[in-house]
């Protein structure tokens, strides 16, 4: 193919500019600052969204209550108490039965352990994690993770919130569902 040239040592490298146009600039700075805006918003867009379901399952109460020549306001109130009544009475029924199992668990524990590692301990497969289960200390595990715990009780505070601030924007939005449309 021809003969063959060795490469030029005297010839200067190529230089590749890569100019970078005003308008890409703040088209990247625009959208990183969407993203963070974005990111920052999202509880907010979170509380929106919840509002906007507990209208959508709420509405049709109301206006069914409407029908039956109730006023509109009434109307949204007595179904926001009823939904409140419930909530509380769910929460009633529930919240004891929790911490009880909770309890029950907690009490249990050592016991239902050393039946799991007994069952691990038929399979060759499974033997080493059986000697994991019974050496493995619950409850240091609990006292070590108490600021953890602490924590996570902070952010179910935080959601409890959120939970509230939605219920009262769904409130706002059918009361005051005229001015909402525009």
């Amino acid at each position: 193919f021809g003969p063959q040239r060795a490469p030029n040592v005297d010839a200067e490298p190529a230089v590749v500019r890569v100019e970078v146009s005003l308008k890409s600039l703040l088209i990247v700075l625009a959208l990183i600052a969407g993203l963070w805006m974005l990111l920052n918003l999202v509880p907010v867009i979170l509380v929106l969204v919840a509002a906007l379901m507990i209208v959508g399952a709420l509405i049709p109460f109301v206006a069914w209550l409407e029908q039956k020549k109730m006023g509109r306001t009434f109307a949204i109130c007595l179904v926001f108490g009823v939904a409140g009544i419930f909530s509380i009475a769910g929460m009633t029924f529930t919240v004891p039965t929790l911490l009880q199992q909770a309890q029950n668990f907690l009490e249990n524990a050592p016991r239902i352990r050393e039946t799991i590692a007994d069952y691990l301990t038929h399979s060759s497969l499974t033997a080493a994690m059986a000697d994991e289960l019974r050496n493995f200390h619950f409850v240091e595990l609990v006292k070590s993770s108490r600021a953890t715990l602490l924590t996570r009780s902070a952010h179910l505070l935080e959601i409890l919130a959120y939970g509230i601030a939605a219920v009262f924007l769904a409130f706002y939005m059918m009361i005051d569902h005229v001015r909402l449309r525009g």
